[in-house]
């Protein structure tokens, strides 16, 4: 018969204190209010451009770049085709073939030089050269599809539903302090942790070092439990973290020797 133990033991998870906590109207709408970009679209362009790539071995100033985007924007003001000129002039190998297009893109998605110029045109416009690091750009804005927000109601379930679980994290942490502490200095008894957090003191089977049936089928419950602080000298064991925002302590109730 391998040795064995059983052990009662108290336990915190944050799913436990889901239950015990509320939030106010204010709260969700001040939540609402600072985090307003989560719960929209933001407005959104479609352009198609004509790339002149950086060469810095063959074009290290950029004169020649710009000099050649120069060109084909006069071309276009002149009524030649964005379309054609892109397929037949673009260096940018996955939107030329179709005539420089690059769909719908936000603000977000674009090199920040190139969206500070293609958010200021209109419908049909098109802009000087814009530098960015992959070379000279001519922007033409096909299309603007307006930005779209989620209402108050629509998100509020959402919202709830990310403070409760924000302070249970907060809760979470400050009650396993609280049982580390009290569970450290009255090490004779889990009585006092139970009592100061309300918590209800249960048991295990026996389970031997490889564990058992419950909370000791966790690897890090057997070995805390064997250790000689709890096995040998009676004492209530460190916090053992069971899983994530789960906690548990625990102290032997009776041990079988090898037999």
């Amino acid at each position: 018969q391998p040795e064995e133990m059983s052990v009662e033991y108290v336990e915190i998870t944050s799913g436990d204190l889901l239950g015990k906590i509320s939030v106010t109207e204010a709260e969700l709408k001040q939540f609402y209010d600072e985090q307003k970009d989560q719960f929209g679209v933001g407005e959104e362009r479609r352009t198609r451009h004509i790339l002149i790539a950086a060469d810095k071995a063959k074009d290290p100033t950029g004169d020649k770049g710009l000099a050649r985007a120069q060109e084909l924007l006069a071309r276009l003001k002149k009524g030649e085709s964005f379309d054609e000129l892109a397929k037949k002039n673009s260096e940018d190998p996955g939107s030329a073939s179709s005539g420089g297009d690059l769909g719908f893109l936000s603000h977000d998605q674009m090199d920040k030089a190139f969206a500070e110029a293609a958010f200021v045109l209109k419908k049909g416009e098109v802009s000087a050269p814009v530098k960015t690091s992959y070379g000279y750009h001519v922007i033409k804005v096909e299309d603007i599809r307006a930005g779209s927000q989620k209402s108050f109601e629509q998100v509020r379930g959402d919202i709830e539903l990310r403070l409760k679980n924000k302070k249970a994290d907060t809760m979470f942490f400050e009650r396993s302090e609280t049982l580390a502490t009290t569970a450290y200095e009255k090490p004779d008894s889990l009585q006092p942790a139970a009592d100061l957090l309300g918590l209800k003191i249960q048991t295990t089977g026996f389970f031997g070092k490889r564990g058992g049936p419950g909370i000791a089928s966790n690897p890090k419950v057997a070995a805390a439990a064997f250790k000689e602080d709890v096995l040998k000298k009676g004492l209530n064991s460190e916090p053992v973290e069971f899983g994530p925002n789960h906690i548990v302590v625990m102290r032997m109730k009776e041990h079988k020797p090898e037999a």
